[in-house]
C-alpha cells in the first residue's frame, strides 16, 4: 500500500502502479490516485475476475461510478481491488469525512459549448484551487462556483477550509 507525505502527489497506472510525476499525461495514466488522504491506489486497481472456475461472491471498488459492486470471482488470479463483504470495501475505498473526493482528481473539463463562465475548479498538483474557463455544459464534478466552494468540497479537514 503506498502511502503520502502531505505535499507528495502519488500516479498510479491502469494496473495500480506507482508512477512518475512526467508520466502523468500519458494515457496508460488511469488517474490520480492521492494527494495524502485520497483513495488508496487498490482502490483504483481494474476489476480482476480470476482465471480458475470457481464462483466467490466478492466486491471492488469501481472508481467511475465511486461505488462498491458486487461480482463473482473464479479464483486463482486476483488483485487488491477485491473484497470478500461490501463493508470491507466501503471502509477502504469510499469518500469518508478526513479523505479527499474522487471528483477533486479530475482535469477541469471546458466542455464543448462555447459559453465563457470563470468556474474554480480543484487543482491536484498543487493542492489549491485555480480558475478556469468552462463552456456551460459537460461537467465531471471538479468544477466549482466560488473558490470557497471548491475548498469545501476538496478540503481533507472534516469541517471544511
Amino acid at each position: 500500500m503506498l502511502r503520502c507525505t502531505r505535499n507528495h502527489v502519488i500516479y498510479v497506472n491502469a494496473h495500480g502502479k506507482g508512477v512518475s510525476r512526467e508520466a502523468v499525461g500519458d494515457e496508460r495514466v488511469l488517474r490520480v490516485a492521492a494527494a495524502c488522504g485520497a483513495l488508496e491506489p487498490e482502490c483504483l486497481q481494474p476489476l480482476e475476475r480470476g482465471s480458475c472456475d470457481k464462483l466467490h461472491g466478492r466486491f471492488f471498488y469501481n472508481a467511475t461510478s465511486r461505488q462498491c459492486q458486487e461480482f463473482f470471482w473464479l479464483g486463482c488470479a486476483e488483485n487488491a481491488n477485491n473484497f470478500e463483504n461490501r463493508e470491507d470495501c466501503e471502509k477502504e475505498c469510499q469518500h469518508e469525512p478526513g479523505r479527499r473526493s474522487a471528483i477533486c482528481y479530475r482535469r477541469p473539463r471546458r466542455g464543448n459549448c462555447k459559453a465563457i463562465h470563470r468556474r474554480w475548479f480543484f487543482n491536484y498538483r498543487t493542492l489549491m484551487c485555480d480558475r478556469f474557463l468552462w463552456g456551460g455544459c459537460d461537467t465531471n464534478g471538479n468544477n466549482f462556483h466560488t473558490r470557497r466552494d471548491c475548498r469545501v468540497a476538496c478540503s481533507i479537514d472534516a469541517n471544511g477550509p
